[in-house]
């Protein structure tokens, strides 16, 4: 087996074989059928074994991946706040409105 290469184990017959793609670069579930008995599955990305090369790389994907869902989900919670405060901005108004 070639070390500069990720590879896959298929849940049937256990053979190994190699793909050409690190598992931060593949969906998070694909469909592979194994060369050797024709086993054909549902795969995850976690299945994928990556060689040390695909390894870092995919360290600093997921890093950035990470970043990136802090950054949304922080501008997920400004637009609750804004979509709040605007609700409570017509409810004061109704409130106000029905006093005077």
């Amino acid at each position: 087996m070639n070390n500069n290469m990720s590879y896959i184990k298929c849940r049937k017959c256990s053979s190994v074989t190699e793909i050409p793609h690190c598992s931060c670069d593949l969906p998070v579930f694909f469909v592979f059928v194994c060369k050797h008995c024709g086993y054909r599955t549902v795969y995850s990305y976690l299945d994928v074994v990556d060689n040390s090369e695909c390894k870092e790389k995919c360290k600093i994907v997921v890093e950035v991946l990470e970043r990136l869902q802090k950054i949304a989900h922080q501008v997920m919670l400004y637009s609750m706040l804004q979509s709040l405060k605007q609700e409570v901005d017509k409810r004061l108004k109704k409130i106000l409105g029905e006093e005077q």
